[in-house]
């Protein structure tokens, strides 16, 4: 009885240890399976990254290359400066324009955004004189650009760190006047009727000159918030400073008076106005480049 006891025990420790021998070896196949398993492999095929797409070694630092091409629209607020007072009621506008920009561009594993393009502007200075006339009096500067912008962007904060969509770029750009309806400097007078008996402080005219600037050169500092649709598609919000040289746009007036003195007054362009707009970014596939870590 004792014999065949102790053969009972043996057999079912043998099973029991036949049992946990091969959960150990199941538990560890699996475990390097799970282990030597490449994140793709749960990714859709056609987001599979190829063996010919991106290398991975030790001594190589990969980064990605993609091109685009841009389409930006938006509102220009320029702020203008008076210099003297109207002795007759009047009033200076500079109101906000739209502008809009197609730009091609590239960028380099976002981080450095690189951009060309053309951008169309128009710019208006208003000077309205209320009671010269039955209407308003109005001087109106008015002229439409192209401009060639280039500019650089740089990451500095991704807001959204898992899916790594969205960013905050701050930027520099110069633009080049590639073509302009600048109208030549209007001057002239504006002679009034005098009463019977003029009084010394009567103005007999009005002398304008309207003039515009021919400088070819504007800089822009900018913030955006970049977010990533899709792979292929980006969209922007973005406000910029913008400068040029001060009275690019720039009326001047003159009363004279029956005794002959005169007043000068006027109203100009500041040199810088604020942009703010929106840009849409179409996306080229990603190109993959490597820079050696060994020099």
């Amino acid at each position: 009885m004792i014999k065949s006891y102790f053969i009972q025990n043996k057999s079912k420790d043998l099973k029991s240890f036949k049992a946990m021998l091969m959960w150990i070896i199941m538990f560890t196949f699996t475990t390097i399976l799970s282990f030597s398993q490449e994140t793709p492999y749960y990714q859709l095929p056609k987001n599979r990254k190829q063996n010919h797409e991106m290398i991975v070694m030790p001594n190589l630092d990969a980064f990605t290359i993609t091109y685009f091409l841009s389409a930006s629209a938006g509102i220009r607020k320029p702020f203008i400066q008076q210099n003297g007072i109207s002795p007759s009621a009047a009033s200076f506008e500079a109101p906000a324009n739209g502008f809009w920009e197609i730009a091609l561009g590239q960028n380099r594993n976002d981080n450095w955004i690189y951009e060309f393009g053309i951008t169309k502007s128009n710019n208006r200075l208003k000077t309205s004189f209320l009671e010269l006339s039955r209407t308003p009096l109005v001087f109106t500067n008015e002229i439409e650009q192209y401009y060639a912008p280039f500019r650089v962007k740089k990451k500095i904060l991704t807001l959204d760190k898992v899916s790594r969509n969205a960013f905050i770029n701050i930027g520099f750009g110069v633009s080049y006047l590639i073509k302009s309806n600048n109208k030549p400097i209007e001057e002239g007078k504006i002679t009034f009727g005098q009463r019977p008996i003029p009084e010394p402080r009567d103005y007999t005219s009005l002398n304008f000159r309207i003039a515009s600037s021919n400088q070819p050169l504007a800089f822009e500092f900018l913030t955006e918030v970049r977010g990533k649709v899709s792979e292929r598609l980006e969209i922007s919000v973005f406000g910029k400073a913008y400068f040029r040289n001060s009275k690019y746009l720039n009326n001047q007036f003159s009363f004279t008076y029956v005794d002959g003195n005169f007043k000068e007054f006027g109203n100009y362009e500041k040199p810088i106005s604020i942009l703010f707009g929106l840009q849409a970014k179409f996306n080229s596939p990603k190109y993959y480049q490597y820079k050696s870590r060994v020099d």
